[in-house]
């Protein structure tokens, strides 16, 4: 039975992955401690920073990475073409490479983009603390 774009145990089996995965992460609690407590202090304490993110993601999701996939095929398609491999095509079919090459590019946004992150809040943390510095020594030095 032909949906459109999947077969009804694609929707059964993603339905029963999806389950499973929400099941799993409910019952972590070092999965929690880890992820999801970082997650709310980043809401709390950077939403824009959060918010733009998830934005991001979400988007990214509903597109199907269609993008990052795009780019991920390109990227292959000069490597391989740079070490006179082939080529990659798209297309009913493409092989196995080019779905490969479309998750290596998932994979590195996702890397590179929690890199960022990371080094963006450390950086706007730091300069938090030292604003915070300046204001007391300011405070402090108009006291004497």
């Amino acid at each position: 039975m032909y949906l459109g774009l999947h077969y009804g145990s694609d929707i059964v089996v993603g339905i029963a992955i999806g389950i499973t995965m929400v099941w799993v992460s409910l019952g972590s609690e070092r999965l929690q401690s880890i992820v999801v407590r970082r997650l709310l202090a980043a809401m709390e304490t950077r939403p824009q920073w959060f918010y733009a993110v998830a934005f991001l993601v979400s988007c990214e999701m509903a597109t199907l990475f269609k993008e990052l996939r795009s780019a991920g095929r390109a990227v292959l398609h000069a490597a391989l073409v740079g070490l006179h491999l082939g080529s990659v095509h798209s297309g009913p079919s493409s092989s196995p490479i080019d779905e490969w090459g479309g998750l290596v590019a998932i994979a590195g946004f996702l890397v590179t983009a929690a890199y960022v992150v990371c080094v963006l809040y450390r950086k706007l943390h730091g300069v938090q603390v030292v604003l915070q510095r300046l204001a007391k020594w300011s405070t402090s030095a108009r006291l004497k």
